[in-house]
């Protein structure tokens, strides 16, 4: 399992994720890779196996991220379909986890079925604990973003065997 917090501060997405990894055997490990990344302009936060993971982060063709009036569309219609695509072409498309995205101003939340929504609270979970992690989330509205995400993933950590740090922050 893993922990995916995003928050909307200030005109831009802050994504943070923890390093754990449960291999086939059982045995949990600390992976070099981050779970959140930015390519292209587009914060990625990705929770679910490995390899849909790896496909996300290297070989997904992001396309171009327009003007702020634009961007709903953008990710319904252009960064969505990329994404099935690309994991699709790997194989892995019927179970490859779930996302939070940043791109630009704006928090979105993918789940399993591709379907995206912008949460109206400006904050979003994927992952582990997630009602504990959006429950801090709301009371630490007033901390700045990147304490705040770290705060929630130490306090999941402590209860989630499977999320522990280091801990990766990206921002828009």
């Amino acid at each position: 399992m893993t922990c995916i917090a995003g928050a909307c501060h200030r005109g831009r997405v802050w994504l943070a994720g923890d390093s754990a990894i449960t291999v086939d055997d059982g045995t949990l490990e600390s992976m070099s890779e981050p779970k959140v990344w930015l390519r292209r302009g587009v914060a990625f936060g990705h929770a679910g196996p490995l390899r849909s993971g790896e496909v996300l982060r290297h070989t997904l063709d992001v396309p171009r991220v327009p003007g702020s009036a634009e961007i709903e569309r953008y990710v319904q219609v252009e960064l969505i379909p990329a994404i099935r695509k690309a994991l699709s072409d790997d194989g892995c498309e019927a179970d490859w986890g779930s996302l939070l995205l940043g791109v630009g101003p704006q928090l979105y939340f993918v789940d399993s079925d591709f379907g995206a929504y912008r949460p109206a609270a400006g904050y979003a979970v994927t992952g582990a604990l997630s009602v504990g992690a959006l429950v801090g989330l709301r009371v630490t509205s007033g901390r700045s973003p990147a304490r705040r995400l770290e705060a929630i993933l130490e306090a999941v950590s402590v209860h989630v065997n499977s999320v522990r740090p280091p801990f990766s922050i990206v921002h828009t």
